[in-house]
């Protein structure tokens, strides 16, 4: 399978500093030489930047920084479009939690019949108005599933 690989070097979604750094790291590491290795072709399509959003009324007072992630979550659906429709595999390469939203979202606009498994240590199923800490990493599967 070719395979696009996607930075969204972001921390808006957490309180916690360092995400934004993940694309840097997980490229430094060697992960497109590594998946071309097992035989995969592989496309670094770069980083994507936020797209301009603006969310006038937020339905819960804790929410924090959701007009930039919404700009995340808009570019990372806009950027796994093309692979898929090109048949090749995006990585999204983050940031943190929140870009998911994207990820899932832009899946779900190119191939509405697939199936998702979400593996993680919290299930991120939070909404915008359910989230007690208002930190949006926590709500990526919640937003993708409606």
């Amino acid at each position: 399978m070719d395979i696009t690989l996607i930075g969204a070097p972001t921390e808006a979604g957490t309180p916690r500093r360092g995400c934004l750094m993940g694309p840097a790291a997980l490229r430094t590491a060697g992960l497109a030489e590594a998946l071309t290795a097992l035989g995969h072709p592989t496309h670094d399509a770069g980083d994507v930047a936020p797209a301009s959003a603006t969310v006038s009324e937020a339905p819960n007072a804790r929410l924090r920084h959701l007009s930039e992630t919404a700009g995340w979550v808009r570019a990372v659906r806009t950027a796994v479009r093309g692979p898929l429709r090109d048949g090749r595999l995006p990585i999204v390469l983050g940031g943190d939690h929140s870009v998911a939203a994207g990820s899932l979202t832009g899946v779900m606009d190119v191939a509405p019949q697939t199936h998702v498994i979400w593996l993680d240590a919290h299930p991120d199923f939070h909404t915008l108005g359910t989230t007690t800490s208002g930190n949006l990493h926590g709500c990526a599967l919640g937003l993708a599933a409606g």
